[in-house]
């Protein structure tokens, strides 16, 4: 856990998306970033993302969008979302 105090900016989510996959790894999860097992489409060059896989085989996306004037569109095995300025959205997979 992690206390941002009043305000944080887009590099701590970043960070903590990182630090996601060093914990997949080390607990031998199927987690993956820009490579990982869902594809994330988008025309927005502002955005990072990584997936796992649940024991159960649902797939769970987070997309962060560092944009911090706009939201963006993205693309997830077919369906659309939008991402709101500096925000991550947890999409699941089935």
């Amino acid at each position: 856990g992690f206390y941002s105090g009043n305000t944080y900016d887009g590099e701590i989510l970043i960070a903590l998306m990182e630090a996601q996959n060093e914990i997949a790894k080390y607990e031998n999860l199927a987690w993956g970033g820009e490579n990982g097992n869902v594809k994330v489409e988008s025309s927005s060059d502002l955005m990072r993302y990584a997936s796992a896989e649940r024991p159960d085989g649902t797939k769970v996306v987070a997309v962060f969008n560092y944009d911090g004037d706009e939201p963006i569109e993205v693309n997830v095995a077919g369906n659309p979302h939008t991402i709101a300025p500096y925000d991550v959205k947890f999409i699941e997979v089935k």
